[in-house]
């Protein structure tokens, strides 16, 4: 369970992450994902399973929620 009581939504690999954002219009690919993570642009993994980085869900939207506003602006 969450922090709000509900279930915990199970953390995403680099491909389900790369295909969320495909599905937002925000299509990148692994090298760049993995290039905005290294230089602190979007990010850290929550953890790795063995070898496989896993992030958050809520972690990346809200990263991209706020890069959306700051291409906005």
């Amino acid at each position: 369970m969450s922090e709000q009581g509900r279930p915990a939504e199970p953390e995403w690999t680099t491909e389900q992450v790369l295909a969320w954002l495909a599905e937002q219009g925000r299509k990148i690919s692994r090298d760049t994902w993995h290039g905005y993570v290294s230089r602190g642009q979007a990010p850290k993994p929550a953890r790795h399973v063995g070898r496989t980085p896993v992030w958050d869900p809520g972690a990346v939207e809200r990263w991209h929620a706020a890069a959306r506003r700051t291409r906005a602006s």
